[in-house]
């Protein structure tokens, strides 16, 4: 409406406040697309269980690895952004790559994966029953690309935002049943 109404003063000789107006339109559309788009996606994911989409083949740290290791080892070969840090079972932690980056790297034999990690008890976790859909708006919120997966303190997996968009992606090119009619 709001754009029409634009549309109408700019011809009515009024282009200032008919650019305004549609401004103001386009900004609406665009604010309740994405909060449809929200909606979908949430309401699409509300009854996954994260233990459906986790990943359990997770490369952990030690708390007593030197940071120089840790570069040479994972950072530099493979393509993950944070590692989840374990003693034994026990998640205690977790290491992500800008923690790393933000340190001199002349400092990175010195110092140890328990000393730069970030504690377990500062880390959202999740448990594999949750649902999916739950979990999104938190996700975003705090920039996680992966948060840990957790049964009684045990790392079980971890959930990453490629983990949810791969079954997304599935969901959209899985065939459809067809009707009787094709």
């Amino acid at each position: 409406i709001l754009i029409g109404l634009g549309l109408a003063r700019i011809f009515g000789g009024l282009w200032f406040g008919g650019f305004w107006l549609i401004f103001l339109g386009w900004l609406l559309f665009q604010a309740a697309r994405s909060s449809y788009s929200q909606l979908v996606l949430k309401q699409t994911l509300a009854h996954v269980p994260v233990k459906e989409l986790m990943s359990t083949q997770v490369v952990t740290l030690s708390p007593e690895a030197t940071l120089r290791q840790v570069v040479d080892r994972y950072f530099l070969h493979l393509q993950y952004g944070a590692y989840p840090v374990l003693e034994g079972d026990r998640l205690v932690g977790m290491l992500t790559r800008q923690q790393v980056r933000d340190l001199p790297p002349e400092e990175w034999d010195a110092l140890t994966v328990g000393q730069v990690m970030l504690p377990a008890a500062q880390l959202p976790t999740v448990t594999p029953a949750q649902n999916v859909g739950d979990l999104l708006e938190p996700m975003m919120a705090e920039g996680l690309g992966r948060v840990p997966v957790t049964e009684n303190g045990r790392l079980v997996g971890l959930l990453s935002q490629s983990d949810v968009l791969r079954y997304l992606s599935w969901q959209s090119n899985a065939p459809r049943e067809k009707s009787l009619w094709g």
